[in-house]
């Protein structure tokens, strides 16, 4: 006989990351170091208090799904990752991403951008070509004409 019950995680522990086992109480049934079964390709150890829907197949029981209430609110069509409500990436339907990333975004290898990188100020490109086009003046930093050959006197602290 195959039955569904919905219960609330007391606790989950990732061991070694492979297995997640989870505890779960509700309604006067507690489950204990049960295997937590997830989606190829995505992984999360469920916090104490999110909800865990299980499968009973005779005396096997399998956490199936788990949720939290801490999670983004999505659009139709919408897709998500997420930590919490603050932190996630969605993608949208028009192919879109979007990123929320308090702490920020770390990426370890290269990095390749097809197109226009802008922040809140406006393209990068633009900044770029204001850069190109600036000059300094005196000895405030790098020079606005070709370097005086060695050993010329251009007249200064010691002249």
């Amino acid at each position: 006989m195959m039955s569904f019950f919905t219960s609330i995680v007391t606790s989950c522990k990732d061991l070694k990351g492979k297995l997640r086992m989870v505890n779960a109480e509700a309604g006067g049934v507690s489950v204990q170091n049960r295997q937590l079964m997830q989606q190829s390709g995505f992984s999360s150890v469920p916090k104490a208090g999110d909800r865990i829907t299980f499968l009973r197949l005779g005396n096997v029981v399998l956490g199936i799904a788990s949720d939290c209430d801490d999670r983004p609110e999505l659009l139709e069509g919408e897709r998500a990752i997420h930590a919490s409500k603050s932190c996630y990436m969605i993608v949208h339907p028009d192919g879109s991403i979007e990123i929320k990333a308090p702490k920020g975004v770390e990426i370890t290898g290269d990095l390749v951008v097809k197109g226009d990188v802008s922040d809140s100020v406006g393209a990068l490109s633009a900044l770029r070509t204001k850069y190109n086009a600036h000059m300094h003046v005196g000895n405030l930093g790098a020079p606005t004409s070709p370097p005086t050959p060695a050993g010329q006197d251009i007249g200064g602290a010691g002249a």
